[in-house]
Parts: C-alpha cells; sequence; structure tokens
C-alpha cells in the first residue's frame, strides 16, 4: 500500500510541473541587461543594470554616486534643476559618437535644456553628449563619463570615483526612477469602489 500512494504521489507532482514549468524570469532578466562602462580618472568599470532603469538610480544602486564630492550631499535627488549629475553619454554603435537610441529620451528634454545652458554649464565647449543622469533611462550599451567641477561641469580631465552615499535611503533616487520595468504593475480592482453612504462615513 505504501509504495502505491508514493507513485501515486510521485505521478501527481509530475503533472503539476508539467501544468506549472518552472519560472524564466532570471533567463528574461539577463535578455534585459545592459552594460554601462563608467569611465573616470580613478579607472573604468562595467556595470550590469536593467534595459529601462533610470541613469542616476541605476548607479546609486549599484554603489556608485554621479555626483561630485559634496554634492552627494547637495543636490536635487531627480528633479533635474540642479545639474550635478551631469555626464557625458557615448555609445559606440552611434555614428555621430553620441548615445543615439541607447538612451531615452534621445534629444535633451525641457529641463535639461534649460538646466544645461544654464551657469555653470552651457559654456561654448560643453559637449554636446552631456546629459542629465537623473532624466535618461538605459536603453542599450553606453559609456558614461563623469568630469571634474562641483556641477561635473569642467571640460578637461575626468573626475575621481565617488561611492554613494544614501543619507535618505531609497528617498535619494526616488523621484528620479521612473523606470517602468522598477515600478510592478498594478492590477485593476475586480469590482469597482461603492460609494459610502452619509450614515457610514459618520460611523
Amino acid at each position: 500500500m505504501r509504495n502505491s500512494s508514493t507513485n501515486t504521489s510521485t505521478r501527481r507532482c509530475k503533472s503539476k510541473l508539467d501544468i506549472y514549468p518552472p519560472s524564466r524570469d532570471n533567463d528574461d532578466e539577463e535578455k534585459d541587461e545592459i552594460n554601462v562602462s563608467f569611465e573616470t580618472a580613478s579607472n573604468q568599470k562595467t556595470l550590469k543594470v536593467q534595459k529601462g532603469e533610470n541613469l542616476r538610480s541605476a548607479m546609486l544602486k549599484r554603489g556608485i554616486s554621479l555626483h561630485n564630492g559634496r554634492s552627494r550631499l547637495i543636490n536635487c535627488r531627480g528633479l533635474g534643476t540642479c545639474g550635478t549629475c551631469a555626464v557625458e553619454i557615448t555609445c559606440a554603435n552611434d555614428v555621430n559618437g553620441g548615445a543615439g537610441s541607447a538612451v531615452v529620451p534621445i534629444e535633451r528634454n525641457a529641463m535639461e535644456r534649460l538646466r544645461l545652458n544654464f551657469p555653470p554649464h552651457g559654456g561654448k565647449d560643453q559637449s554636446s553628449n552631456l546629459r542629465l543622469a537623473c532624466q535618461v533611462q538605459v536603453n542599450g550599451d553606453i559609456c558614461v563619463r563623469k568630469r571634474t567641477g562641483f556641477w561635473g561641469q569642467d571640460v578637461d580631465g575626468l573626475a575621481e570615483e565617488y561611492e554613494s552615499q544614501l543619507w535618505l535611503g531609497e528617498l535619494e533616487y526616488v523621484l528620479d526612477d521612473k523606470s517602468p520595468t522598477s515600478r510592478p504593475r498594478r492590477s485593476p480592482p475586480s469590482t469597482p469602489p461603492q460609494p459610502q453612504s452619509s450614515k457610514d462615513i459618520l460611523k
């Protein structure tokens, strides 16, 4: 009797595995991984990020700050107003030497155009590849360079590498984390909420 029950349970287990195959989420995540090569005066390293991640958030979460020195503390936390997360972004596959479609949006948005044309940014020697990391999402393999200066505004020389310091915890990047893949989709409620009567409200 024990053998027959064991065989029966084994058959049941096999049937469940056939109906519910193992999840392939890990394989899908590997396919969506993007290489971000980060170049500083110290070294050059490559990090794996998820396609669609916000560049500033992705780097902070992996222990690297795109802010120089004290600007790690004194910055707008992703609003796009301070300009301290400015970095040069290029892609090896872009024929024009820029980032091309490897970042989204491809061109500077309104906030970037405003801030990167306001001092100390906006000089005549400013690179056309300069972008605000808090305003772009990674869509392909890119190379990121951080220049010297509090705002990363200098055109000569690369900055030292700085570790991320999350004084505010996840609030450090909550404002600029607009990545569609970083937030779970909310399923609509099965039934619409019913309006409360005045008696229920007064209880």
